[in-house]
């Protein structure tokens, strides 16, 4: 009979470790979404942006396409071979501390491209009005070249810095949108809290039955528990 039970309990506690795992796999699944924004429906030389402009607004951001007569497609007028990323089209501000680019959604911000004269251009990262990241420098050329912002949290604004702006032009902004949980995996999530309350209750009434036997949890978490199962499992095998 104690055999019968105890292989019942190590098959419980597979199955609840299984469930344990893939909700961690569900929930990194549904983290985020990534958009890379290639504005290449925009065209033109020194139009601004649309204020509104897939989910952001943009403030000081002008377009750079084709200019006309200087045999470069995606450069700035005066023949500096501003080639983007994802061709035609990039974007330049003029100075800093006149651009923004924010959404009243928090996202994630990857980074952009940067093509231009050679000269640095930095990311700084708000969460409303507080500055929670300034990214590493990265020093632009002909060659579209990637800015990593090297912030994994979530964002509201995003603003370029540079002693020449107007000389470079920034291409692919990348970023990720936080997507919730489906419904489903909150239910399980409230299931294994449940789970994890009856079995702090069960050790607790069968400690002093248990004495001097491995059957006694220790372990701080659901997932060390079922790790801490599974172990004695084996030793029991």
């Amino acid at each position: 009979m104690s055999t019968l039970a105890g292989t019942g309990a190590r098959i419980h506690t597979r199955r609840t470790c299984s469930a344990l795992f893939a909700l961690a796999l569900v929930a990194v699944g549904h983290r985020a979404s990534a958009t890379v924004l290639t504005f290449s429906d925009l065209s033109g030389y020194g139009t601004p942006v649309p204020s509104t402009y897939d989910g952001f607004t943009f403030s000081g951001w002008y377009v750079n396409s084709t200019c006309s007569g200087n045999g470069y497609t995606g450069s700035v007028c005066n023949n500096v071979p501003y080639t983007p990323e994802t061709l035609p089209t990039s974007i330049f501000a003029y100075a800093t501390g006149s651009n923004s680019i924010s959404s009243t959604t928090p996202f994630v911000f990857d980074g952009a491209y940067f093509t231009g004269y050679p000269q640095s251009f930095e990311f700084e990262l708000y969460s409303g009005s507080t500055l929670v990241w300034t990214s590493q420098s990265l020093v632009a050329s002909s060659t579209p070249t990637f800015l990593a912002s090297g912030y994994s949290g979530d964002v509201t604004e995003v603003v370029v810095t540079g002693s020449f702006l107007q000389d470079g032009v920034m291409s692919d902004f990348t970023y990720n949108t936080p997507v919730p949980l489906p419904a489903a995996a909150w239910l399980l999530l409230s299931g294994l809290g449940g789970l994890g309350f009856v079995g702090r209750k069960r050790r607790a009434l069968s400690r002093e039955a248990c004495a001097g036997r491995h059957c006694e949890g220790s372990a701080a978490s659901p997932i060390a528990d079922c790790r801490d199962r599974l172990q004695m499992g084996r030793e029991g095998e």
